[in-house]
């Protein structure tokens, strides 16, 4: 399917196929930096995405159907054929956000995980999952599998209350799946994501995590609201900085798809 996208791209665009093979290679191959991912019960799903390298003025919302009707939408760069984040919206519907883990950027290794494994970037992975997950556990199963070229997290957001986990993936294996947790009186409404695993201490250097802790902390989460998550918590720096290029809020069930590029 990918492959074949491509070669529609590169006969529409009257170029040569290798040249869109490199324009489609995304950002995880390299390098992707982002700030908190945040699931809560009311706002699902909200990703603010870094490190764009100049592609901000190519960002572009893409509707993909099925028979006629909406199956999901995603973010995308133009001329890309995998997708940044997306969303399934409906009773059953989910969301998802990706983001780089340890820093990711190796180059060499990813390349040789994709053409000697038939490993897919990540990016291109999460367009499999959400043209085959159904609902919000398959799509966590899905994330769970599947060959990828780099380390990564998946945050997957679903329509019901409670809905809500990070998978942290190694290439060919998951590592851990963090899930929205009632009994965790500390955090455990809401899971918040940097680019260093859950499980062990941020560097001081880059410490996004405590912050973002705080932030939503002060909101709480009986004033938690798409609105009130933008302001008091996605707009407050760092998690808000000079190199932020994409703020995508989404909630599956009400079908809430809104996405910001900051072009200043």
């Amino acid at each position: 399917m990918l492959n074949e996208q491509l070669r529609t791209l590169s006969e529409a665009l009257d170029d040569a196929l290798g040249s869109r093979m490199a324009a489609s290679a995304p950002p995880p191959l390299v390098h992707v930096c982002v700030p908190p991912f945040v699931h809560t019960p009311h706002t699902p799903c909200l990703w603010p995405l870094l490190t764009l390298r100049g592609g901000r003025d190519f960002v572009i919302d893409v509707d993909f159907m099925r028979g006629g009707e909406l199956l999901y939408t995603g973010t995308t760069i133009v001329s890309f054929v995998g997708i940044l984040n997306g969303m399934r919206p409906g009773a059953d519907g989910y969301s998802f956000s990706m983001d780089a883990r340890c820093q990711g950027g190796k180059l060499w290794a990813n390349l040789l995980e994709s053409l000697i494994f038939g490993a897919m970037e990540p990016c291109q992975h999460a367009r499999f999952v959400m043209e085959n997950a159904n609902n919000f556990e398959e799509a966590v199963h899905l994330f769970e599998t599947g060959k990828i070229i780099d380390d990564g997290y998946f945050i997957i957001g679903g329509s019901e209350a409670g809905q809500g986990a990070v998978v942290t993936r190694a290439r060919n294996h998951n590592v851990d799946t963090w899930r929205i947790d009632p009994e965790d009186k500390e955090h455990g409404w809401y899971r918040l994501e940097t680019n260093y695993d859950h499980f062990d201490e941020v560097p001081t250097a880059d410490d996004r995590r405590t912050p973002g802790f705080a932030n939503m902390e002060a909101v709480g989460v009986d004033n938690m609201n798409e609105d009130s998550l933008l302001s008091e918590v996605m707009t407050q720096w760092p998690t808000f900085n000079s190199h932020t290029d994409l703020t995508c809020i989404m909630r599956p069930a009400t079908g809430l798809y809104d996405c910001t590029v900051w072009l200043d």
